[in-house]
């Protein structure tokens, strides 16, 4: 029983790993800046507001 649980674990664990992995490879390939997609998107940008973005976070 307790095998079976430890290997539960470690399947749960490598899931994790590698769903964060492909989920941070794909938010870091994608184009863009993301700061101009958290400011609202580039219809209406000023530079003072993107970089009040980029600041923030």
């Amino acid at each position: 029983m307790l095998a079976r649980i430890s290997r539960r674990l470690a399947g749960l664990l490598a899931t994790l790993l590698a769903a964060s992995f492909v989920i941070f490879a794909a938010v870091y390939a994608a184009p863009g800046d993301p700061a101009v997609f958290l400011a609202g998107g580039r219809d209406k940008l000023t530079p003072e507001k993107l970089e009040l973005v980029r600041a923030q976070y």
